[in-house]
């Protein structure tokens, strides 16, 4: 199985214990991981067989401006990406 990493991910979300960072936001950094067979890929230099992970990170983006909720924990199951590591808090107040 190959790997698509995307590390230090900034992403804005409604994600808080204060209600002001529920509901002004706030930006969070994310480290995803895609597991995917890119053999094919890889072996004919076939962008189609590929992952355009540009299009994972636009959902990303739409669905930290429309979810709002009090943990990350919470926000990632709805996004359903799974938590090996806490994701680390940019600015704003205390998460």
């Amino acid at each position: 199985m190959d790997a698509i990493h995307i590390r230090d991910l900034e992403l804005w979300a409604h994600v808080g214990v204060l209600e002001q960072e529920r509901r002004d936001g706030q930006w969070f950094r994310l480290d995803i991981q895609f597991e995917l067979d890119l053999s094919s890929a890889a072996v004919a230099d076939d962008l189609s067989a590929s992952l355009d992970y540009s299009q994972a990170i636009q959902a990303l983006q739409m669905l930290g401006r429309e979810i709002c909720c009090l943990t990350i924990e919470h926000f990632l199951s709805l996004i359903h990406i799974s938590e090996p590591t806490r994701p680390e808090r940019i600015g704003g107040g205390g998460v």
